[in-house]
């Protein structure tokens, strides 16, 4: 080899050697670069965390889980999950994913839930799903089920949140978040009762379907527990839910003067959001005669289940008249 073939051979390869060097220090700039935006989006949760890393996790539902730190000592998780669904009106049978991140403190406290992205109705996810994760943040994340959600986004949404913070919870505990035990709606209505029996005296219309009779510990009659059930069909009045029959089924608590004691949900079909917005409205008529319920305003935005309400009320009416 001559020795200018030499010296270009030494050049090229002191190049490329520099190329190299370039590229390592530029991929390692970059590769720090995105480490500092993470643990910046990370600090917006853990303010004090200055070091994290990705740790595997085996759980369906999930993605990703990265540990976030300050120095040695684990400050919470960040989980990744994601879900789909093929049921949602109006979008033609489609795969609509929802993907969450999930942010949890070290003692399993649920520090935030934030939506990174959605192909399921904009109107329902902003309106109600968001509202609910938002109720969900400081809870426990094995009790997050004892959590009273509104659920306006439930039928389809909601189930798959469900199954990420339940995959969380599979993942810190190794459990299934706790069911929590069921509410009982004469409670709820009368407080502390003994017993509740029913009337067999009484005659069931097709609306109001049974009485009870409400007793307390010393056999004194508290009041009546009457339950009121029927179906309406939607129509055209409700946007991608048009020609459903949706069934309602109230338990209406009253006094021995037959004014109203509570009103509890036994069941509903009615979009949740919707339905929520009456809890004031129900709360109003406490105290309130049967025969004069129509004195107290009901609520707006929610008419279809306004009317649903009404109807069941004027059938107790017409019983109790």
């Amino acid at each position: 080899m001559t020795r200018e073939n030499r010296i270009l051979l030494i050049n090229a390869l002191s190049a490329l050697l520099v190329g190299v060097i370039f590229l390592f220090a530029f991929s390692s700039l970059i590769s720090n670069q995105e480490k500092q935006i993470k643990l910046s989006y990370y600090q917006e949760f853990f303010a004090t965390a200055n070091k994290f890393e990705s740790v595997s996790v085996n759980q369906t539902s999930l993605t990703e889980k990265v540990k976030i730190m300050k120095d040695n000592t684990v400050l919470g998780y960040l989980y990744v999950g994601s879900g789909t669904s093929t049921q949602i009106p109006g979008h033609g049978g489609s795969e609509d994913e929802l993907r969450l991140h999930v942010f949890v403190k070290a003692n399993r406290e649920i520090a935030k839930i934030v939506v990174d992205y959605y192909e399921h109705t904009s109107t329902y996810v902003e309106g109600s799903l968001k509202p609910d994760l938002v109720r969900l943040q400081g809870s426990v994340i094995e009790n997050y089920l004892s959590v009273d959600l509104v659920g306006g986004a439930s039928a389809y949404s909601m189930p798959i949140v469900h199954n990420i913070l339940s995959a969380i919870s599979r993942d810190l505990t190794g459990s299934n978040p706790i069911v929590p035990n069921p509410v009982d709606p004469y409670a709820e209505i009368f407080g502390e009762y003994a017993s509740k029996t029913e009337d067999d005296t009484f005659v069931p219309t097709d609306k109001v379907t049974k009485k009870e009779i409400i007793k307390d510990a010393s056999d004194n009659i508290l009041g009546y527990a009457y339950t009121l059930s029927s179906v309406r069909n939607t129509g055209s009045n409700i946007d991608h839910h048009e020609d459903e029959n949706w069934g309602l089924t109230l338990l209406v608590g009253v006094d021995t003067t037959n004014n109203i004691e509570g009103i509890y949900t036994l069941a509903s079909d009615h979009t949740a959001s919707f339905y929520g917005l009456h809890s004031t409205y129900f709360t109003a008529l406490e105290g309130v005669a049967v025969s004069n319920y129509e004195s107290v305003d009901t609520v707006s935005g929610a008419s279809f289940s306004r009317g649903h309400i009404l109807e069941l009320l004027e059938a107790l009416q017409g019983v109790l008249a």
